[in-house]
């Protein structure tokens, strides 16, 4: 392991473990320190996974890869009958835990984010939401070399990231731990270990109308998933996958 990437992932580990305080959704929208907005992003996030899922016709094992606190982890046994997730947060991971109530087909897992511990074409599908923007450049390759090698032939990795074509948004200063890479470098970087792109489409824009309401307390919170699939509906028939502002997107691959 080269210096620089052992440095990253301290870094990266000690953020989440601080992080980990602010409960089950700090790790979403992370300056809302796990509020409404948060909440409402990871029901956006859902929908726009789980509708994916919806379409794989083989689903045996899964792996949620830099899974945090598990909100999305525990939700997969509906769909799954052997779920794992993993994290470098063993904070994240405490609250991942509590949160698994009577699942006994998931499990938990903390590793270095580099490798994992599981045999080849192990996984039918490989989850990885927002988790690869903290992976420096040089160990990017990998990364995603290791993420391929535990799927298996015909497997599915659904890949969530926050993306933008601008260089100005790419390290942005108030978030430097983290890289918006470009769709086409995403892609460029994931097929390359063998993975072939099926579909790419953008699921959340920054700033959404009523993310606003929101954030000031005036949405019911039982609303929250019919609006958060209103908007993912809308955003991939209106917004291209391609802009310079950054916004989140799912890319779906399959192992050939």
């Amino acid at each position: 392991m080269l210096k620089s990437e052992n440095s990253t992932i301290k870094t990266i580990k000690s953020l989440y473990d601080e992080r980990a305080k602010y409960g089950p959704y700090s790790t979403l929208a992370p300056f809302s320190k796990g509020n409404d907005k948060s909440k409402y992003i990871s029901h956006v996030f859902d929908y726009a996974i789980f509708s994916r899922l919806a379409v794989v016709q083989k689903m045996t094992r899964v792996l949620d890869y830099g899974c945090g606190t598990g909100i999305l982890t525990n939700q997969l046994p509906d769909y799954f009958p052997e779920v794992v997730g993993v994290d470098i947060s063993e904070k994240m991971l405490a609250i991942a835990e509590n949160l698994k109530l009577n699942h006994e087909n998931v499990k938990f897992e903390l590793i270095d984010g580099l490798t994992m511990p599981f045999k080849n074409n192990y996984f039918s599908v490989v989850i990885a939401r927002e988790s690869l923007c903290h992976v420096p450049d040089k160990a990017l390759p990998r990364v995603a070399s290791e993420i391929c090698r535990v799927i298996e032939e015909g497997g599915i990795f659904l890949l969530l990231e926050q993306v933008t074509e601008s260089k100005s948004w790419r390290n942005p200063p108030e978030a430097s731990y983290t890289i918006k890479r470009s769709v086409d470098e995403l892609i460029a970087v994931i097929e390359k270990q063998g993975l072939s792109l099926c579909s790419v489409k953008t699921v959340r824009k920054p700033r959404f109308p009523w993310i606003y309401l929101i954030q000031m307390g005036i949405v019911p919170r039982y609303i929250y998933k019919k609006l958060a699939k209103l908007e993912v509906l809308f955003v991939q028939t209106i917004f291209p996958v391609k802009t310079c502002r950054w916004h989140d997107v799912l890319f779906t691959f399959q192992k050939i």
